[in-house]
């Protein structure tokens, strides 16, 4: 009897998470590729998982034979929804497009996941009823199965199934699931319940406290609220690969396995909860500083410590809701708890952040909130602590008077973080940490004692976009840590990529007199100063708050007007409004939204590149600018190119250190075209090193099927 229990919350556990990456992946092409949609998908997620536990303890308590009924209709009528299918359409360019995203995902998941979620807990209540055990060991095998949901996308569906195959499998394993489901239902109505009362019911249990209740939601919320501010932090500001989204989450559900293990002795799951203490502080500690950005750290490091912040304070918050567990007869409204706790932390960190604050401020936000786990009122009642928070002030305000002055030195930058391990190492005075973390965590937000100049930045549904000036000479637009283009600004030409001997400049200078350029990303309009009087350029922008910043701290797009170049930016997904244009209307189209490394798939497919064939004039050219630091994409081009019959030229072009000082950067562009003759100029340079795009391997991408790990360095 325990085994059908474990099979069926095994495998519906298994179910919810692997519609989660699913439907996510078939959402990007219509919203954009931006970790705002997967965060926006678990938020959605959350609330389903809310409801379901909510509904699951209002219907436990039924009659076993209503139950039955109850649950048989939950679990059977999503099947005439399957499999699940998109089944609203995007938002407008100028629309917030969360609310089209959750229209999405309720219109096309909602039903099968909420029945799904009911499970876990009406399963666990019935294996207490029957079996008189406590069920809490199962919640670990749902979390197994989440886990092993999670770890199989991304390594083996999605590689080698197509969107729909994974849809018909999602729809075959949720028939397997309700048929299990009713079966098990079947099988209790012949088993005695151990103890009606004590198991079935929760009127032997003294009622839950709102003092149990907040504790379990804050527990809940820090590390749910930390899943989303990691994810997003990693996928700016440390290295932007989309397949590390799947990462965090399932270190999150790994944590839930460890902390819900049988703990003997003062164990928060299998380790000391005094260690797990100490490892999760002295990891906060470590990801404060690294914030700070005064040690530039390689990516791979960054990478472990924000990845291990977040297992380990996961652990710990997971580890404190699981000790203070009651018992089964209470397990629904404990899980139902903790699920408001999870959906509080999860809209803070989604929802609310991106529109109250311009950086992802609430990552140190989580942060400061972990470093409070376990302090209690009591710890700050003590005239040490009031000094404490003065020293730390201070700390804090003396860098901040300097930095209006002038440039920080290195040591007075410094200076906040000494007071760190000084509160580390008080280990029975867990309050002057947390004093000293908010106090960190307010100095790196403000950016105090930082050399270079923020003029602008700006946050939007795709992320924090800023100009900053490095130099007198020098500005700079950033996605996170991406360059998004840059400018000298006593130099009368673009830089970067785009400069005078760079390929890109190559390739847009062969563009004829009064030609129409599209270009799929605006960054700071470095092309349209490439362009030449007469000619046409269109740019297409996903994101709204580009072409303001662009058009205000960069001068490629007033000095291209000021020449005579028609220039013309449309906000929307590219693919979609490109779709939109004139047939057979452009001499060039170039794909420049793949030097952020968290690449749009869907605009690099071939059905992608298909559509832009359509809008490209005979003789005309595609241009793929494909500098990427973890991916290589030059064999998804190529693959698409031999599908279509296309002719391709490539090239890895490096600058001289002349070039370099005057502001060129090395970059990796390819080249396609219909027949051979438009590439012929191409080789006719004797100081660029064209090359056939024939040696370069083959890697197809469609709409239907796409994998990142066939293409990571």
């Amino acid at each position: 009897m325990a085994a059908l229990h474990i099979a069926s919350i095994f495998l519906s556990a298994f179910l919810l998470f692997l519609v989660q990456p699913m439907i996510a992946k078939a959402l990007l092409p219509e919203f954009g590729g931006s970790p705002a949609v997967w965060g926006t998908c678990l938020v959605v997620f959350q609330g389903l998982l809310l409801l379901g536990y909510a509904s699951a303890d209002r219907v436990r308590r039924l009659p076993p034979r209503t139950l039955l009924v109850v649950q048989s209709a939950v679990v059977l009528l999503p099947l005439l929804l399957l499999p699940p299918a998109l089944r609203t359409a995007p938002p407008g360019p100028s629309a917030w497009p969360v609310p089209a995203l959750v229209l999405a995902l309720a219109a096309s998941v909602a039903a099968p996941f909420f029945a799904l979620s009911t499970n876990s807990t009406l399963v666990q209540s019935g294996y207490a009823r029957t079996v008189g055990r406590e069920p809490y060991f199962l919640y670990a095998a749902s979390n197994v199965g989440s886990l092993l949901a999670l770890a199989a996308y991304p390594f083996l569906v999605e590689p080698m199934f197509t969107l729909t195959e994974q849809r018909r499998a999602f729809a075959a394993g949720y028939l397997a699931f309700a048929a299990l489901t009713i079966a098990l239902g079947l099988l209790s109505l012949r088993k005695t319940p151990v103890d009606s009362t004590a198991t079935n019911t929760a009127s032997a249990e003294p009622p839950l406290t709102w003092a149990q209740r907040r504790h379990w939601m804050w527990l809940a919320a820090i590390p749910s609220g930390l899943l989303v501010a990691t994810t997003l932090h990693i996928s700016t500001d440390v290295a932007a690969v989309p397949l590390l989204w799947v990462i965090p989450l399932a270190l999150y559900l790994l944590s839930f396995v460890v902390a819900f293990l049988p703990r003997p002795g003062a164990k928060l799951g299998i380790f000391p909860r005094a260690g797990l203490v100490l490892v999760a502080r002295a990891l906060v500690a470590a990801s404060l500083i690294a914030l700070h950005g005064t040690m530039d750290l390689p990516y791979k490091v960054l990478l472990v410590l924000t990845l291990g912040t977040l297992f380990a304070g996961a652990w710990l918050c997971h580890g404190e809701i699981a000790a203070s567990r009651p018992a089964a007869g209470r397990l629904g409204e404990f899980y139902l708890w903790v699920s408001v706790g999870g959906l509080i932390g999860g809209v803070f960190g989604n929802l609310i952040a991106p529109l109250v604050f311009v950086g992802v401020v609430e990552y140190p936000i989580f942060l400061t909130c972990l470093a409070f786990v376990g302090v209690t009122r009591a710890d700050f009642r003590s005239g040490r602590t009031v000094m404490l928070v003065l020293v730390t002030l201070m700390t804090i305000v003396a860098p901040a008077i300097a930095a209006v002055a002038g440039p920080v030195s290195l040591e007075l930058q410094l200076l906040p973080f000494v007071i760190l391990p000084i509160a580390f190492s008080a280990r029975k005075r867990p309050e002057r940490f947390a004093i000293a973390a908010t106090g960190i965590a307010f100095y790196v937000t403000a950016g105090l004692g930082m050399q270079k100049t923020t003029l602008a930045a700006e946050r939007s549904f795709f992320g924090v976009v800023r100009v900053v000036e490095h130099a007198e000479d020098l500005r700079v637009m950033l996605h996170g840590t991406t360059v998004h283009g840059h400018e000298f600004r006593k130099t009368p030409y673009p830089i970067g990529y785009y400069s005078p001997d760079a390929p890109i400049h190559t390739v847009v200078r062969l563009t004829p007199a009064g030609g129409k350029i599209a270009v799929l990303g605006l960054g700071t309009g470095a092309i349209a100063d490439i362009a030449v009087a007469g000619q046409h350029v269109d740019f297409y922008e996903i994101d709204p708050i580009v072409e303001p910043l662009a058009d205000r701290y960069f001068r490629y797009l007033g000095r291209s007007r000021e020449r005579g170049t028609g220039v013309k930016v449309v906000v929307g997904d590219a693919r979609l409004t490109i779709a939109r244009a004139e047939d057979a209307s452009y001499d060039l189209i170039v794909m420049d939204a793949f030097t952020s490394d968290a690449i749009p798939i869907h605009l690099i497919t071939r059905d992608a590149i298909a559509l832009y064939l359509k809008k490209l004039k005979p003789g005309g050219r595609i241009l793929a600018h494909v500098s990427n630091n973890y991916l290589d994409v030059v064999p998804v081009v190529r693959g698409a190119a031999t599908t279509l019959g296309l002719e391709g030229v490539r090239i890895h072009w490096i600058p001289s250190e002349d070039q370099i000082t005057w502001g060129a950067t090395a970059s990796s562009v390819v080249v396609l075209s219909r027949t051979a003759e438009p590439l012929a100029p191409l080789f006719e340079r004797k100081n660029e090193p064209w090359t056939a795009l024939g040696a370069t391997p083959i890697v197809e991408w469609t709409d239907e099927r796409s994998s990142l790990l066939e293409v990571l360095r």
